[in-house]
């Protein structure tokens, strides 16, 4: 049995209706797929499922389709969606295009520190999520969203959401656990030191040193707090505001250059500060050159902390 062709029609549909194709379907429907009068084909519009319909009348600029029969009931979406930082070329229309087929419910355009592509085309994808329906059998059409920020996107998340977060880059991945933190902790806020992890920057209420961080929650004592920073700096924070609530922020499974267990941190001891202040070792020499680049990042922490 020969596929018969699918129309996305975004007008009511309902038997024994007749409806007129715009110019450009007409073109497809006449020129591209050669139908002629009699011939059938299938209509949907997202909304009321799918019509057998059958050409009644056919030209270059005009073609008008009589519903015969509804064929299949609107099915509900797959409670999935997928936020991604917009790609470049055609791996952005090959993304849509692909993930329209398998059923998503929305698409989330997120637009991160570091994306390259911060404007989409937002007619021209809905026009490829549309083909790709058409091709694929799907009913419904996923909803592409205006870009969010990555902390506007973090912040729409709601306790009975679940996030699978994919890196390419990391073996290790603390957003999914910093997001489960936060959706546990309604109203709470995530500060963070400016060492830690690009992902918790983005979606920190405040960005600062440790004694910046210290002055910012005892300006807000009533506030509740997922504090991404070296877990020792948290008792000296609870010293400051005992009535305060201070939630560590989640760390790497391996504890490697982790925001709230950092294992670099810990190998140094009392008695290794005791002995580099005694006897002015171990000793690192470097060039002018790196020297004043090395003190950039030391300046900027002093007047962080400022």
């Amino acid at each position: 049995m020969e596929k018969k062709i699918r129309i996305f029609f975004n007008e009511t549909l309902e038997e024994n209706k007749k409806i007129t194709l715009d110019k450009e379907q007409s073109h497809y429907v006449s020129n591209v797929m050669r139908l002629e009068i009699g011939s059938e084909l299938l209509l949907f519009n997202g909304r009321e499922g799918e019509f057998l319909g059958k050409v009644v009348s056919c030209s270059k600029k005009q073609t008008i389709i009589l519903l015969v029969k509804k064929e299949k009931e609107q099915t509900e979406p797959k409670n999935v969606s997928l936020a991604f930082c917009p790609l470049k070329g055609p791996r952005l229309d090959f993304l849509i295009q692909k993930c329209t087929e398998i059923g998503l419910k929305t698409f989330i355009p997120v637009i991160s520190d570091h994306t390259i592509n911060r404007k989409i085309n937002k007619q021209r994808l809905e026009k490829i999520i549309i083909e790709a329906c058409e091709q694929s059998d799907q009913l419904m059409i996923p909803n592409l969203l205006e870009p969010l920020s990555f902390k506007e996107f973090a912040q729409s998340l709601n306790s009975s959401d679940s996030v699978l977060f994919a890196d390419i880059n990391s073996e290790y991945n603390s957003l999914e656990k910093l997001l489960k933190v936060y959706q546990e902790n309604p109203g709470s806020k995530i500060i963070a030191h400016p060492e830690s992890e690009e992902h918790i920057l983005e979606t920190a209420t405040y960005v600062g040193s440790t004694s910046g961080m210290i002055n910012y929650v005892k300006e807000n004592p009533t506030e509740k707090f997922i504090v991404a920073t070296e877990a020792g700096i948290l008792y000296k924070m609870q010293q400051e505001v005992p009535d305060t609530v201070l939630i560590p922020a989640p760390a790497k499974d391996d504890n490697t250059c982790a925001c709230s267990e950092c294992g670099y941190m810990k190998m140094n001891t009392v008695e290794k500060l005791y002995n580099c202040l005694l006897n002015e070792t171990p000793e690192i020499l470097v060039s002018e050159d790196i020297r004043l680049k090395a003190l950039k990042p030391i300046e900027r922490m002093l007047e962080l902390s400022k």
